[in-house]
């Protein structure tokens, strides 16, 4: 009787079943890392690649998502592919700086302190390919598994600091980048009736890398800035809600 029951379930919800679907999710973000680096050194010789300010620091998430769109197909054989469009940010910790011995500003002031009085934000747009297999528990629900890879825009903003506490500058400048990123994931789906239901799950995503442009007089070019944010990484609590068609 149990056997029966959970057949027709299948049956009558779709699980199992080959079909197309659109879905729309949002992706709590639960943690942001990225590793601040900087390949110049500590000193006051340009010449020999050394700079007098070295910020350091990593990215931290804060209060920020992704808002996600895509559209998949389901196989018979519980394996789904989904395209999926998705935007959204991270917002990150205080980048701190080191001032090297002898090192002056502009108007050959020495430099005693240094306040970064703006965050590594960053603004992720990513267009993805993902494969998940069911994994069907009972007439409404099934357990998921997905992995993904996609091509991300990621865009970095102005990180400004306050020299001395009177002259306030641009330190590094905001620029964006593409790159290849990969993701995985876990969840499970509930079914409220043959077509539509919710799901939610936990998906971890590895973005690469970002760049920063250089400053030059007070203002930005178009010179990559030896700075970068590497390795950037981010854990999402993911619901959503899905249409079958």
């Amino acid at each position: 009787m149990a056997i029966s029951s959970f057949a027709y379930g299948q049956e009558a919800t779709s699980q199992g079943n080959s079909t197309n679907f659109i879905l729309v999710d949002y992706g709590f973000n639960l943690s942001a890392d990225a590793d601040f680096k900087e390949t110049m050194t500590l000193g006051t010789d340009e010449e020999n690649n050394e700079s007098s300010l070295l910020f350091s620091g990593e990215a931290v998430d804060d209060t920020s998502g992704f808002i996600g769109i895509g559209i998949g197909h389901r196989y018979d054989n519980n394996i789904a592919a989904v395209l999926r469009y998705e935007t959204g940010e991270t917002e990150a910790g205080t980048v701190g700086a080191l001032i090297a011995d002898g090192a002056t500003d502009e108007d050959s002031n020495a430099i005693t302190s240094v306040d970064v009085g703006s965050n590594t934000d960053l603004d992720i747009t990513t267009i993805m390919l993902e494969g998940v297999y069911f994994i069907p528990y009972s007439e409404q629900v099934e357990f998921w598994g997905l992995v993904g890879v996609g091509q991300s825009e990621i865009e970095t903003n102005n990180i400004s600091a306050t020299i001395n506490g009177t002259e306030t500058i641009i330190a590094v400048c905001g620029d964006s980048e593409d790159n290849t990123s990969t993701r995985f994931g876990a969840g499970a789906t509930y079914y409220m009736d043959q077509t539509q239901g919710f799901y939610a799950g936990v998906t971890m995503t590895q973005y690469g890398d970002a760049s920063y442009k250089s400053e030059e007089s007070g203002s930005c070019s178009n010179e990559t800035d030896t700075a970068s944010l590497e390795d950037i990484e981010a854990t999402d609590f993911r619901i959503g809600y899905f249409r079958s068609f």
